[in-house]
Formats: structure tokens, sequence, C-alpha cells
């Protein structure tokens, strides 16, 4: 199974995204630009990742009902549950992949809550019997005491046996396949270039993304978006799921039930709140 990525062609040595791009831009918080053009650039099967996610609640004995999503995105994962008789909510920061959601979610007749809420301020009016964060979400958690926070968030709406699994880029993800890399790629009504730089002192890969997006004058406006994302050694993933009350009970090389290796570049992970 492939891991998560752009369709993207990788730019030449010689020129950085920034000094081709660094005239009058406009810069929005992170997916505003994205959400818009995401389904368009992520090369991902989700229906293998659906049923990875089905086959570990199998291993682990539990049949939920009602799902939690965090960072659900553009629905590409909470859609499908749906069909298949499960009821999820999702959540997600972002207003523009929350109305890409809700957009598709209509389009093929489901009615499904979509929350804009943080992860670390989850508040929701019901218990789950699990909750699931894909797609690298939580590598967006920056800090220390907000992961913990989120953690400790999700514990209090999943009952009692009920699991969590999410996964996490890998720091090989973030230091070679991303970091030092740039992209570009052109569509009939965008552009966008992506450079990408990891500092291993802090573990942050910085994500810098700029599109230029057709108006319909039909010139083109510059918008620029900066992600960043974080390394999470595993121990200390573990321990903070420990201290939040929960017990992990399985850490796999993504998509297989095999340990983790050095080649590895999503980790997944299955806990079980106690």
């Amino acid at each position: 199974m492939p891991n998560v990525s752009l369709r993207t062609e990788k730019l030449t040595k010689g020129g950085t995204v920034n000094e081709m791009t660094n005239q009058g831009e406009e810069k929005n918080p992170a997916y505003e630009a994205l959400g818009r053009f995401y389904d368009q650039l992520i090369n991902q099967d989700y229906d293998y990742w659906l049923a990875y996610l089905r086959q570990l609640f199998d291993e682990f004995g539990v049949k939920p009902r009602q799902i939690l999503d965090i960072g659900c995105g553009t629905g590409n994962i909470t859609i499908p549950l749906v069909g298949l008789g499960y009821v999820v909510v999702g959540v997600d920061p972002s207003p523009s992949m929350l109305a890409a959601a809700r957009a598709k979610a209509a389009a093929v007749g489901l009615s499904i809550d979509f929350l804009e809420q943080r992860v670390q301020e989850l508040t929701v009016d019901q218990m789950f019997d699990a909750a699931i964060s894909t797609c690298d979400s939580l590598n967006y958690v920056l800090e220390e005491n907000v992961m913990v926070e989120a953690f400790a968030r999700i514990h209090r709406h999943v009952r009692p046996g009920g699991l969590f699994l999410f996964d996490l880029n890998s720091e090989l993800k973030l230091s070679a396949v991303y970091g030092g890399n740039a992209f570009a790629e052109l569509y009939d009504e965008f552009a966008y270039f992506w450079e990408n730089e990891y500092t291993p002192a802090d573990g942050i890969c910085e994500m810098d993304l700029t599109f230029f997006v057709q108006e319909p004058s039909g010139q083109y406006r510059r918008v620029r978006e900066v992600h960043h994302q974080r390394y999470w050694p595993c121990t200390l993933v573990e321990k903070m799921l420990h201290d939040t009350g929960w017990s992990v009970v399985g850490r796999y090389d993504f998509g297989t039930q095999c340990s983790p290796h050095a080649e590895s570049q999503r980790w997944q992970f299955a806990a079980r709140r106690l």
C-alpha cells in the first residue's frame, strides 16, 4: 500500500519555491486553499485504509457502532463508514475541509455531523465505541502538553473498553521523504509549489505551499499556506497514552500487523480505553 502523497513532480535544485514566488502573496491558514483541492491532489487508496481499520477492530474484538473521526478532513473515511452502517461524527479544525466533506456527504444523500473543533478542545455531547484519527492528522499537534490534552479529551469521549486507532508519520517520512525536497504541479484551474524543511533539533517539518488559483476573470491569485508536522517518538507517544488512561495494545508498520522498522514511513497505533 502506498503512503499518502501528493501527486507531484519533484523540482530540480537551483531555485527554491520562495525565490520563484516571493512577490504579492496572500498568506492563509493551513488547509484554507489546500482544502479546496485536497481530493484532487491526494493519492490514496481509502478502501484499503478502511479495510485495515476494520481489520484492527476485529483483531481487538471491538464491534463499534458509534465512531468519532478526529481530523476527518474532507470525509474520505467518515463517509464510507457511514455508508457501511456506522454512526460517525467527524471533527476537523479546517472550515474549508469540512465544507468539502459536507458537500460530498450531501451528494450521496447522507446526513453526517461534521464539527469544526481542534482536537485539544474536543467537546462532543455523546460517547463513542471507538475513535479514529487517520492520514497523520495528529502529526499537526506540535507541543507535548497539547498532545496530552488531545489524548485526554479523546479518552473522555470513548466508552471503557473502546478502541482508539491512529497513525503518525515517522521521522523517516518527515526528514527524508518530505524534508529537503520540493515539488510542483500544474492543473488547468490551479498550480502549486510545495517546499519542505525538516529541523532535527525540534523534530518539526515545515511545509511551505504556494498555490496559483484561477479567478473567474481568468487571472491567477497567489496564495501561500505553511503547514507544520512534528515527529513523535513511539516511546513518548506510549507514555502520553498511558498517562491519559489508555493501554497501548498495538503498534505496527502501517497496513500490516508487523512491528515498525527502520524503513517504516507511517506507524499505526491501537490503544484501549481503560
